[in-house]
């Protein structure tokens, strides 16, 4: 559970605790107090209870903005997902009508509560008057209506307001994204994560056919900074990978697809603690990106650093650098002549040059 989650889960915690004491503490009084009858006043109050929990209920209903020009929604934790061109022919909005009740009718309390302000309390006498009739119609059973009324109604509007805002509030954004991050495909309704999963399978069977392709005809896809020393073993001799990358998730698609082939991959996010990774175990390949945060600061060349330190070390271990092709271009050469195996910006050369062996036994597409 992310971390606003867990802070939401914990003001829900504090606010059930809060109405449980609340309540209970007045329907304890109900129970005990002999001015009138308790069973017509336990169900005034929990009609005085529901009564404040429906307004607090219809006053914490919270707003949806839709936009109408770029295609974007925030997700359930508050971030905002953006995505430029024009507007798709067909998409799914979000139903607001409860909002526009919710908005109609509070507008219609306040108004009328402004204009009736003076006369609340005559209004309440009267309501207790009529309530304190069923408790033998005495000064202290008005006394006894009034204290339900307000107690309980107070209560309620609390309590029906705070779960609102807290938990219903995340409800509801959780279901209008799902209803707008869903797309069409062959009539039938799929959601973002059904897409991504099928997306995901195509793009690695693509590389699959890319890589039997460049296997097929060795001479006609080599890229200039694929290197034949990277070694000649397949998955079968490789069974553990440090990958270096101050941002591991931008290499997320691609370690499921090595640990899918039984390769264990260990993440190690600077030059020092790559270092210390290979000073307390063994690994059968290294890839690294180029630049990254140090540190000390961003370091365009913390790529080179570590192949440096590690040939400085004895370690032969087939290194490869991933990044981007500028960086390619500017420290290729560079890359190569200090040890490097490969570097490439391609995925689907990163795993060539590795000599990886791209099908997975149990892999049953």
């Amino acid at each position: 559970m992310d971390t606003n989650w867990s802070r939401i889960w914990l003001d829900l915690k504090i606010t059930v605790l809060f109405l449980t004491l609340t309540v209970s503490l007045g329907l304890s009084f109900v129970l005990i107090q002999s001015v009138g009858p308790r069973a017509p006043a336990f169900l005034w109050s929990l009609a005085a209870l529901a009564c404040g929990g429906l307004v607090g209920f219809l006053f914490g209903i919270p707003r949806v903005l839709q936009d109408k020009g770029e295609v974007g929604s925030s997700n359930p934790n508050g971030e905002t997902a953006s995505h430029a061109g024009p507007c798709p022919t067909y998409r799914i909005q979000v139903n607001t009508n409860l909002e526009q009740i919710s908005d109609w009718l509070t507008k219609i309390i306040v108004g009328i509560g402004l204009i009736e302000l003076r006369n609340v309390p005559e209004y309440l006498n009267r309501l207790s008057l009529f309530i304190g009739s069923g408790f033998g119609n005495t000064p202290q059973s008005q006394v006894l209506s009034i204290a339900l009324i307000l107690y309980f109604s107070i209560v309620g509007f609390l309590g029906g307001y705070l779960m609102t805002r807290i938990y219903l509030a995340q409800a509801f954004s959780r279901a209008d994204w799902g209803a707008q991050n869903t797309v069409i495909v062959a009539g039938r309704e799929l959601t973002l994560a059904e897409v991504s999963e099928q997306s995901r399978k195509f793009l690695g069977d693509l590389q699959d056919q890319i890589l039997n392709l460049q296997k097929a005809h060795p001479g006609a896809h080599k890229a200039r900074t694929l290197d034949e020393a990277a070694g000649a073993g397949t998955t079968h001799n490789i069974q553990s990978i440090l990958w270096v990358d101050d941002n591991p998730k931008n290499n997320s698609f691609l370690v499921e697809r090595l640990n899918k082939l039984g390769i264990k991959v260990t993440a190690a996010v600077s030059t020092t603690n790559a270092l210390s990774e290979l000073k307390h175990g063994s690994f059968d390949r290294i890839i690294s990106d180029m630049g990254r945060h140090e540190t000390t600061g961003y370091n365009q060349t913390a790529g080179l650093d570590l192949l440096r330190a590690v040939r400085e070390l004895g370690i032969q271990t087939p290194l490869a650098i991933y990044c981007s092709s500028r960086a390619v271009a500017t420290y290729g050469d560079e890359a190569l002549e200090l040890g490097a195996n490969a570097v490439t910006s391609s995925p689907t050369s990163l795993l060539q040059a590795l000599k990886i062996d791209v099908y997975d036994p149990g892999d049953q597409r």
